[in-house]
């Protein structure tokens, strides 16, 4: 588990699987890169007592015309107390079923 933090803490895909510290009601940035022009994008889950307080996908800066780039899929979430969360995410098309072969991305933050 890494150190508490107070200041917004971002993580992406080096911090999959990790748990993490953070004071109550403070912000966590979840950077994931994605590309929604094959149709996959990330179907995101979080628990009970974890707001997501923003939501968006930015894309990549690409030469005029050129087609098909992904970008980076960025959500602020917040716990609302103390507690442990968990922010769980599968790299998907929405359309199909779930094989359990996608790529997951989880991250537990432990609120003090």
């Amino acid at each position: 588990m890494t150190g508490c933090t107070t200041s917004p803490a971002v993580y992406d895909e080096a911090s999959n699987g990790q748990t993490v510290s953070v004071a109550k009601d403070s912000m966590v940035t979840i950077n994931l890169r994605e590309n929604p022009t094959t149709g996959f994008s990330w179907q995101v889950n979080v628990t009970p007592g974890l707001s997501i307080v923003h939501d968006e996908y930015i894309p990549d800066k690409v030469p005029a015309g050129m087609v098909g780039s992904g970008g980076t899929h960025t959500w602020t979430i917040q716990p609302q107390d103390a507690g442990t969360f968990t922010f769980k995410a599968i790299y998907m098309q929405p359309w199909m079923n779930v094989t359990g072969s996608e790529t997951t991305y989880t991250l537990t933050i432990v609120a003090r």
